[in-house]
């Protein structure tokens, strides 16, 4: 296993996935990938400044977690479409991501996240989920 990639979005529960791709990496030698995926905003300048602010919760995250990585932000809106261009494009040889866990009618009418990235994607999958309480 050469690279990972760790999807966040600055919440809690994303954050509890990092823990597990450390330990992937650390024990394969590969590099991680993290990243996050932004809205498509109306202008350039309006573009630069997610990008820049989205850079930012990474650069955050990376130091609070103690991880070493190359972060990544793709502008597109769609979270899951996000995830599997850029492990397309990085050619990782795994995604390690968490869920929320929720099934049935909260898991229909919220959609999921992980669910579109194992069902749509090509790389392999570790999904992670938080502890109990954890948003």
């Amino acid at each position: 296993m050469k690279k990972i990639l760790l999807p966040m979005d600055g919440s809690a529960c994303s954050r509890a996935a990092v823990p597990m791709a450390k330990e992937m990496a650390a024990s394969t030698g590969a590099s991680i990938v993290v990243m996050t995926v932004g809205n498509l905003p109306e202008t350039a300048t309006m573009a630069h400044e997610e990008k820049e602010e989205l850079l930012g919760m990474l650069n955050r995250a990376m130091k609070e977690h103690e991880l070493t990585a190359d972060p990544r932000v793709e502008m597109g809106g769609d979270p899951a479409q996000g995830i599997l261009t850029v492990a397309d494009e990085e050619n990782v040889d795994l995604i390690v991501m968490s869920t929320h866990g929720r099934s049935g009618l909260s898991e229909f009418t919220q959609g999921s996240v992980a669910r579109e990235v194992v069902r749509d994607g090509r790389k392999p999958v570790l999904l992670v989920r938080p502890k109990e309480g954890t948003q």
